[in-house]
């Protein structure tokens, strides 16, 4: 049982350190295309997707003798089409946790450019303080990465879900996460989380899982 369990530890470890360049690269080239018209966008964009490369090229080396990874799922609510046509999520507020700043970058782009304004921190532990010092409901959204340092997406949730304020069972909690495993699923539920995302990003996953949550909260 220890060799099954230490066998699953590593392979979910394999499993984020190549899908964490990978969305860097994804989630980069959404950008591009959004903003062929800057110049000085593009050249960032560039410069973190050679970084992203660089890092992929490193992990993928470490795992030439190594066999395939384990294809996760993709949790997704449905939204019909006339939701998708209207702007629910226009001046909606997002916390976005994550400690890769890369990801944070284009999760936050992304938002900005579908109207939504942002709020950023890098570990568990800054995006609980964060909730804690925002005013009641002005938080619409937190978009939570799972592995981060100090403290993860789990315990973070959780924190929040067991805040004494009447927004803190209502806030809209989203896990960005490599792993989709059943157990890591079942962790996700077990924090009070409500629905997840992989990465690499999804872009229009992560939309339509928004809106939909948008929508019957505005119910």
């Amino acid at each position: 049982m220890k060799k099954i369990e230490n066998e699953r530890i590593f392979w979910e470890k394999v499993d984020h350190d190549i899908r964490t360049p990978l969305n860097g690269i994804s989630g980069l080239l959404y950008l591009m295309r959004q903003n062929l018209h800057d110049p000085n966008k593009m050249e960032e964009y560039l410069d973190k997707i050679e970084a992203s490369a660089e890092e992929l090229k490193y992990q993928l080396a470490l795992l030439l003798n190594l066999e395939g990874i384990m294809e996760p799922g993709l949790y997704e609510d449905k939204v019909d089409a006339a939701v998708m046509a209207e702007d629910v999520l226009h001046g909606k507020n997002i916390l976005i946790v994550e400690d890769n700043e890369i990801n944070r970058v284009i999760v936050r782009e992304i938002l900005e450019s579908w109207g939504c304004t942002t709020l950023q921190a890098v570990d568990g532990l800054e995006a609980t303080k964060i909730f804690e010092d925002s005013g009641n409901g002005e938080i619409d959204f937190i978009l939570m990465d799972i592995r981060m340092p100090y403290m993860n997406g789990y315990e973070a949730a959780k924190r929040i879900r067991g805040m004494s304020r009447e927004d803190a069972g209502k806030v809209v909690i989203i896990a960005l996460t490599a792993n989709t495993y059943q157990a890591e699923i079942e962790k996700v539920k077990e924090a009070g989380m409500d629905g997840i995302i992989t990465k690499p990003l999804h872009v229009s996953a992560l939309r339509h899982l928004m809106m939909s949550k948008a929508v019957n909260d505005r119910k």
